[in-house]
């Protein structure tokens, strides 16, 4: 267990920083209902992107409202002379639904950065299938997980008690796991197509403050903030940490923070490779050329650099599907003179 972490410590910890990372994403929600409200009225709302917010803002307000409710309670009544809290049996009702939105929330947003992965890569199944597999194993494992809660609340009375747990346990680690291989995997994709695409026309940009924005962009749109988070999770697993009750109670709001900001992006057009707003936002296949006037050498004349800047087209246009890589043409060029 943890040095001089006592469950009380632990309890009041996680209820705070619960209670903070809801609030957080309350604002952030209001900001996303707002944005794909606006959408709406223009008829370019996406459902998906639609049912994904408001299935996050009710699993995420279900886990935080219980765990802030649970931690009161144990905290005013149920607090032993040592520092413990009997929070009750693990198959309770309230918490069986604080673990089954728990789990929903990790599903929820892993199927949804797989979706980012499809957009991303074009629709590219070499890319996508590896971090499918990564999700159905963790809707297994989930389900086991749960299972193996239930169960071993039901017997922690009994002499195999203390199997039940193990097994508990390891089905913990196994859903920890699978779901950090989903979102290490994906925010990797999401990632490297980033860096590639921005790599392709960094002679744009110029400057360490551009620099510095595409890295926190880069890990804002690929979830990195919530896969370091799970890293610390599966390490205090194995530690058999405290910390682990704290981790569980951040990752619910956590969820909804990054991604709805993914959401508030893709819809407003500004995420890479989104065209919703009707500009080009990375580069790739399709897209307008323009032709750059160089300035005139010693003894020259004006020099025309016909520079192709093939822009990203490849997340979605609100309803529209990823094209393929055949499909795409190019635009209309555009002369400009220095």
């Amino acid at each position: 267990m943890s040095a001089g972490l006592r469950m009380v410590d632990a309890t009041f910890i996680s209820a705070f920083m619960s209670t903070l990372l809801y609030g957080f994403y309350l604002a952030v929600a209001y900001e996303c209902s707002r944005v794909l409200y606006l959408k709406r009225r223009q008829r370019r709302v996406n459902i998906y992107l639609v049912g994904t917010h408001v299935a996050l803002l009710i699993l995420v307000s279900v886990r935080c409202i219980i765990s802030m409710t649970r931690a009161l309670v144990g905290l005013r009544f149920h607090q032993q002379p040592d520092g413990d809290i009997d929070f009750g049996s693990l198959n309770a009702p309230h918490t069986v639904l604080a673990n089954v939105s728990w789990l929903l929330c990790i599903l929820i947003s892993d199927a949804f950065i797989i979706y980012r992965v499809y957009v991303v890569w074009r629709g590219n199944w070499y890319a996508v299938a590896p971090v499918l597999f990564g999700w159905i194993a963790n809707c297994g494992s989930g389900i086991w997980l749960l299972y193996s809660t239930v169960a071993y609340g039901e017997g922690a009375a009994t002499a195999g008690a203390f199997d039940l747990y193990i097994r508990a346990n390891i089905a913990n680690i196994a859903c920890m796991v699978f779901t950090l291989y989903t979102n290490l995997l994906s925010s990797l994709l999401i990632a490297f197509r980033i860096w590639h695409i921005r790599r392709d026309v960094q002679y744009l940009t110029t400057g360490a403050r551009d620099a510095v924005q595409n890295l926190v962009v880069i890990l804002l749109e690929s979830a990195g903030f919530y896969t370091v988070l799970l890293v610390v999770h599966i390490i205090m697993l194995g530690m058999d940490s405290l910390v682990i009750y704290i981790l569980t109670d951040m990752e619910a709001p956590t969820i909804g923070i990054v991604f709805s900001y993914i959401i508030i992006r893709v819809s407003e057009g500004t995420a890479h490779g989104n065209t919703s707003s009707g500009g080009p936002t990375s580069g790739d296949t399709s897209g307008p050329r323009r032709t750059w006037t160089s300035g005139a050498r010693a003894g020259q004349g004006t020099n025309n650099i016909d520079v192709a800047i093939r822009l990203e087209t490849v997340t979605h246009h609100d309803n529209e599907e990823p094209a393929s890589d055949t499909k795409s043409t190019d635009k209309t060029r555009d002369h400009t003179e220095w």
